[in-house]
């Protein structure tokens, strides 16, 4: 607990979990022993060799909704 007329909390020493089962000891105010996390470097496409094939979905997504809608002047519908 914070001290009383203090706005800080108090750190603690916690275990990180992370989703492939290694575990890290660190400072923080997290008010339990043991945090887990759900997304991390071992399943997230930000940070592992996914990231590429995440990029070219979303290029692809994009590259389809301009071809799909080409014919549609959505910049010129505001100008009269």
């Amino acid at each position: 607990m914070a001290k009383p007329g203090s706005i800080h909390k108090n750190y603690r020493v916690i275990t990180v979990k992370k989703t492939d089962g290694s575990e890290f000891i660190t400072r923080s105010t997290y008010h339990g022993d043991v945090y887990r996390t759900e997304i991390d470097p071992a399943n997230h496409p930000a940070w592992n060799k996914d990231l590429i094939n995440f990029i070219n979905t979303k290029v692809g997504q994009v590259e389809g909704f301009n071809t799909r809608f080409a014919g549609l002047n959505f910049l010129d519908a505001g100008k009269k």
